[in-house]
C-alpha cells in the first residue's frame, strides 16, 4: 500500500493540476493577466451582460467587477443591450486589454444594460474603465457627421475636448450644439502599435444615452457680452457658465485661411482685441472692415481667452481696421497692477511696426521670417508663400496680428513672454530700404574669394619656384654633362694624336726591326714586345671609343654592349674568355651600362696584366630582382683588399668608384691556387 506521505503528494499534485486548468469565470481576471499568459490561450467561462455591440462579431460585456470583450467567428445578430450571456473560450492578447476568443455563447436571459460608473477625462485617459460602462457630463460643442454615415459629438469635460461616437446618423445634428448632456456610453480609444491608448473615446448604442440636462439658448437670443467677461470669475458655484456659449460682436481685423478670426470690440473703451476659430468656413467672403455677431465656446489661448467652434450670425460692411503703430518691446510690455496705463496687452489686436530683417524661410505652411529691432527679435508668419525675397538686414514695415504665445509667473501675474506678429497677406510687409552691398554674408564671401586667391597665388609661386629648380638642376645637369662629353672627347682627341699615335709608330719600327736577322733570344723577346705593343693600342683604341661615346639615360641593352666587349677583347696570343651571358638581361640606363662595362674592361685587363690566366670566365644572372656580374680567372691571384693611394694600381680603386656610383656591391675572392673572382651585386629599380 502506498504510503500516506505519497497519498498526499499525489492527491495535492492532482489538486494542483486542475486548478491550473480551471477557466476564468470573471471579467476582472481576464483584463488583469499579463501579457505573456494572455497569449496562452487558457479557458475562460463566465457569465456577464452585454454593454455594447460595436462590430459585426465583436461583443463587449461586463459584469459586476469589470468589462472586457469577445470576438466569434460568425456574425452576432441575435444578441441585445442588457442580454446575460455565458461565454466560453480561450484568452487571446487584445490590442489593449486581454480578450476572449468565444467558442460558445449562450443567452441565459434578457434584462437591462450594466449601470455605468461617473468618470471623468482623467479617468477615461488612464484606462481605468476601458471597455467599461460610463457616465459623463458636459456640453456638447459640436455636431458632425461621417463618412460612413456615423455621427461624431465633441463634448467639453472642463477644458477637455472628448469624442462621442454614435454608429447611427442624425436628422438634425445641429440642435445638440451647447447643450449641457449627461452621457452614457462604452469607454474606449485609439490604441497604437505599443498597446497605448492614444486618444479616449466614447461608444453609444442610440440618442436615448444622452440625456438633457439643461437645453441650449438659440444663439440669436445669447445676452452679447465683452472678451472682458469670457472665463472670469463668477461668484455663482455653478461652472457651466463657462462652459457655454457665448455672443461677442466686434470689427473684423483679419481672417487667415486656416479659420482664425481676429477682430476689435469697439463698445469698450478703449477697444479690446479678440480672437476666434470657426466650426467651418462661412458661407461668404470676410473682408478687414466687417461688422460680425458671432457665437462661440470660450476657451484660454497662449495669453487670453478666445472663441472655438465659432458660429457667424450675421455680417455687416464697416469701417476700415487701422493698424495700432508700436514697437517690438512693446508687445510683450506688462503693465502694473495700479498703472493708470491701459492694463489690457495688444493680444490678437492689429499692429504696424518697422523692424530689420534677419532671416527669411520658405516653410510647407507659408513663409517666415525673424525681426530685429535693436536687441528685441520676434517671429513673423505668413500663410501663404511669399515671391520676394528679402535678404538680411533689410528695413521693413509689416502690419500684422500680435499673437501672445507663452506667458511667464511673476507672483500671482502673468505677463506676456513670448510673441508672433501673424500676416493676414503678402501686402502686409511693406520694403522701406535695402540692405546695404556690404553684408556680412558677402563681406565673407569676399574674404572668402581673396583667400583662395591669395592661397592659389602662393601654391603657383611654390610650383614656380620647384618647376624653375628642376629646369635649373637640368640646365645645370646638361651644362655638366656637355662639359663632361667635351673633356671626354678633348682627352680622346689626345689620346688619339698622342699616345695611339706614338703606339702606332712604335709598332711600325718593331716590325721593321723584325725583318732583320736577330739571335733566337733576341727574336723572342722582339715578338713579345710586339705583342705587348698590339694590346696596348687595342686598349687605347678602346678607351678612345669609350671616351667618345655619350652618357646617354635612354634605356640600353645590357647584353648587346658586353657582346661588342668580348668581340674586342678576342685574341689568338691571350688566355681564352668565356662569356655566360644570362638571357633577356633587362635594359638599364645609358650611364649604368656604360660603368658595367668598365668595369668588366678594367677587370679583363687586370686579369690579362698580372695574373698570368690562361682562362678567364665572365659570366652574368638574375636573382631576387638583383643583376649579378662575375669575373673569374684562374691565374696567380690578386691582393685580398684594394691598393689605396698614393698608389700606381688604379684599376680596384676605380672599380670600387664606378659601383659606389651605380649603388652596387663589389667583392674580390682572391685565391694564390684558384685565381681571383670579381663579384658585383647591382639591385633593379
Amino acid at each position: 500500500m502506498p504510503s500516506p506521505l505519497l497519498h498526499l503528494f499525489l492527491t495535492l499534485a492532482l489538486s494542483g493540476t486542475i486548478l491550473a486548468q480551471a477557466p476564468l469565470s470573471s471579467t476582472s481576471a481576464v483584463r488583469s493577466l499579463p501579457l505573456d499568459q494572455s497569449e496562452q490561450e487558457l479557458p475562460v467561462d463566465l457569465q456577464a451582460r452585454v454593454a455594447h455591440l460595436a462590430y459585426p462579431a465583436t461583443v463587449f460585456i461586463q459584469d459586476a467587477e469589470a468589462g472586457t470583450f469577445f470576438r466569434t467567428q460568425t456574425r452576432v445578430t441575435d444578441l441585445l443591450i442588457g442580454d446575460l450571456v455565458r461565454v466560453r473560450g480561450t484568452t487571446f492578447k487584445g490590442l489593449y486589454l486581454t480578450g476572449i476568443n468565444a467558442t460558445q455563447i449562450e443567452v441565459l436571459s434578457h434584462g437591462s444594460p450594466p449601470p455605468p460608473q461617473d468618470a471623468t477625462y482623467e479617468d477615461l485617459t488612464s484606462g481605468r474603465f476601458h471597455y467599461q460602462l460610463v457616465r459623463i457630463r458636459g456640453v456638447i460643442r459640436s455636431t458632425s457627421a461621417t463618412d460612413d454615415e456615423h455621427t461624431r459629438f465633441t463634448v467639453a469635460l472642463g477644458q477637455q475636448l472628448l469624442d462621442v461616437r454614435l454608429n447611427a446618423s442624425l436628422s438634425s445634428p445641429n440642435q445638440w450644439d451647447d447643450t449641457l448632456v449627461e452621457i452614457q456610453g462604452l469607454a474606449a480609444g485609439g490604441i497604437n502599435d505599443r498597446r497605448q491608448l492614444v486618444q479616449p473615446h466614447l461608444l453609444i448604442n442610440s440618442e436615448s444615452d444622452i440625456h438633457i440636462l439643461s437645453s441650449p439658448v438659440p444663439p440669436a437670443e445669447i445676452t452679447p457680452s465683452s472678451p472682458l467677461n469670457l472665463l472670469r470669475f463668477r461668484p455663482s458655484q455653478d461652472a457651466s457658465p463657462h462652459l457655454r456659449r457665448a455672443r461677442l460682436k466686434g470689427l473684423l481685423l483679419a481672417a487667415l485661411p486656416d479659420g482664425q478670426l481676429f477682430l476689435r470690440d469697439l463698445s469698450q473703451n478703449p477697444p479690446i482685441a479678440f480672437a476666434a476659430r470657426l466650426t467651418q468656413s462661412p458661407s461668404e467672403p470676410l473682408h478687414p472692415g466687417d461688422l460680425l455677431d458671432l457665437v462661440g465656446f470660450p476657451e484660454m489661448s497662449g495669453f487670453s481667452a478666445r472663441l472655438r467652434d465659432a458660429l457667424i450670425l450675421s455680417s455687416s460692411p464697416g469701417p476700415a481696421p487701422s493698424p495700432l503703430p508700436t514697437r517690438l518691446s512693446e508687445l510683450t510690455k506688462s503693465t502694473p497692477p495700479n498703472s493708470d496705463l491701459n492694463p489690457i496687452s495688444l493680444d490678437s489686436d492689429l499692429v504696424t511696426l518697422t523692424a530689420q530683417v534677419t532671416t527669411q524661410t520658405r516653410t510647407p505652411n507659408g513663409t517666415d521670417w525673424q525681426l530685429r529691432d535693436g536687441n528685441q527679435l520676434l517671429n513673423a508668419h505668413l500663410q501663404a508663400p511669399f515671391t520676394e525675397n528679402h535678404l538680411p538686414g533689410t528695413l521693413v514695415t509689416l502690419s500684422g496680428i500680435c499673437q501672445i504665445e507663452s506667458s511667464a509667473d511673476q507672483g500671482f501675474r502673468a505677463v506676456p513672454s513670448t510673441a508672433l506678429l501673424l500676416l493676414p497677406n503678402a501686402a502686409s510687409i511693406r520694403l522701406l530700404k535695402a540692405p546695404p552691398w556690404w553684408t556680412p554674408g558677402r563681406l565673407i564671401s569676399l574674404i572668402a574669394f581673396l583667400a583662395a586667391i591669395v592661397i592659389a597665388a602662393l601654391i603657383w609661386i611654390t610650383l614656380l619656384r620647384r618647376r624653375v629648380t628642376q629646369q635649373t638642376e637640368s640646365l645645370r645637369s646638361r651644362i655638366a654633362s656637355s662639359a663632361a662629353l667635351e673633356e671626354r672627347q678633348r682627352i680622346a682627341r689626345e689620346f688619339h694624336d698622342t699616345l695611339e699615335q706614338e703606339l702606332a709608330g712604335l709598332s711600325i719600327r718593331l716590325g721593321a726591326l723584325g725583318s732583320l736577322p736577330l739571335e733566337p733570344k733576341a727574336d723572342s723577346l722582339l715578338n713579345n714586345s710586339l705583342h705587348l705593343v698590339s694590346r696596348i693600342q687595342t686598349e687605347a683604341r678602346n678607351l678612345v671609343a669609350d671616351l667618345r661615346s655619350p652618357e646617354d639615360d635612354s634605356p640600353t641593352d645590357l647584353t648587346t654592349t658586353l657582346q661588342e666587349l668580348a668581340s674586342r677583347q678576342s685574341t689568338e696570343a691571350g688566355p681564352q674568355i668565356l662569356w655566360h651571358l644570362a638571357p633577356n638581361l633587362p635594359s638599364l640606363p645609358g650611364p649604368t651600362v656604360h660603368h658595367l662595362r668598365m668595369i668588366t674592361q678594367e677587370a679583363l685587363t687586370n686579369a690579362l696584366k698580372h695574373a698570368q690566366a690562361s682562362q678567364i670566365d665572365i659570366t652574368t644572372s638574375l636573382k631576387d630582382h638583383h643583376l649579378h656580374l662575375t669575373i673569374s680567372d684562374n691565374g696567380i691571384g690578386l691582393p685580398t683588399t684594394p691598393p689605396s693611394p698614393p698608389s700606381n694600381h688604379f684599376g680596384q680603386i676605380g672599380i670600387q668608384e664606378r659601383a659606389r656610383k651605380i649603388q652596387a656591391t663589389v667583392q674580390w675572392h682572391p685565391s694564390p691556387t684558384q685565381g681571383t673572382t670579381l663579384h658585383l651585386t647591382l639591385p633593379l629599380p
